[in-house]
C-alpha cells in the first residue's frame, strides 16, 4: 500500500472524528475507533516510510520517530511528537480492551445474579 492512501486514510479518521459531536456510548466508541485508526495509520505510513528508506526497522512503533531521527529525517521533536503517537495509540488500544472485558464482565455478572434470583 502506498504511504500516501495511508495518509489519506489518516485524515479521513481525523475528519470523521472532527465531526462526531458524542452523546451516546456508542458515539464515544466510534470517536475512540477514529482517533486510534487516525494515529494507526500515521504510524504506518512511518513504518513503511523507514522501510521504503532501508533504515533498520525498530521492534516497537515507539521507536519509528528515534529511527527515523537518527536517519536524520526527523528533529528531535519531530521524533518526540511521533513517539507520544505511538503511547496515545496503545492507551486508546488498551481502553478498548478494558472496557470490552468490563462490559463481558458485567453481562456475565448480571447473567449470574439473574440465575441465582431465578432458583
Amino acid at each position: 500500500m502506498e504511504v500516501k492512501i495511508v495518509l489519506s486514510e489518516a485524515l479521513n479518521c481525523v475528519r470523521r472524528a472532527g465531526s462526531i459531536k458524542p452523546t451516546s456510548e456508542i458515539e464515544y466508541s466510534a470517536l475512540r475507533w477514529e482517533v486510534y485508526a487516525a494515529l494507526q495509520n500515521t504510524l504506518d505510513a512511518m513504518a513503511m516510510i523507514v522501510a521504503d528508506l532501508g533504515l533498520k526497522k525498530p521492534s516497537a512503533y515507539s521507536d519509528l520517530g528515534r529511527t527515523l531521527f537518527e536517519g536524520r529525517f526527523l528533529s528531535r521533536d519531530e521524533a518526540e511528537a511521533a513517539e507520544r503517537v505511538a503511547v496515545v495509540r496503545n492507551i486508546l488500544a488498551y481502553a478498548y480492551r478494558r472496557v470490552f472485558r468490563l462490559k463481558t464482565f458485567r453481562a456475565s455478572l448480571g447473567g449470574f445474579f439473574q440465575k441465582l434470583r431465578n432458583s
